[in-house]
């Protein structure tokens, strides 16, 4: 009994000593494929980048509220266009000036029109609506 037991224990040996050799080698290849991690950016390149990042966000702040003003100044000049949608365009000018309260004369005088057809959009501009 005692050769059975002594070659049971040295197959039980062998065994492990495998298992614990391949185990040991899973380990290090394993090891191995890992892609080493780059080290975090020091604390000074963060606060470089968070600044940039500030003054970008300034910018287009910036830029937006250029945008909306140009887009309310545009609406203005839409709406200052508006009444003038079905008047000849070589009588838009004129209109506008006689809107604005100028003598036919200064009005014929600038746009080009006899003071008749001044004194014509004077009155029309009185009595038309504004809208």
């Amino acid at each position: 009994m005692t050769p059975d037991w002594k070659i049971a224990a040295l197959a039980a040996v062998v065994v492990l000593a495998l298992y614990l050799g391949y185990s040991l080698y899973r380990l290090s290849q394993g090891a191995l494929r890992t892609p080493p991690q780059a080290p975090p950016p020091p604390a000074a390149e963060l606060t470089e980048r968070i600044e940039a990042l500030a003054r970008d966000v300034a910018e287009l702040r910036e830029l937006v509220a250029a945008s909306q003003q140009n887009c309310a100044d545009l609406a203005d000049q839409i709406e200052r266009l508006r009444p003038l949608q079905g008047v000849a365009p070589q009588y838009a000018e004129a209109l506008v000036l006689a809107r604005q309260g100028i003598e036919a004369e200064q009005i014929a005088e600038r746009c080009g029109v006899a003071v008749a057809e001044a004194e014509l959009l004077l009155a029309l501009a009185r009595s038309g609506p504004r809208a």
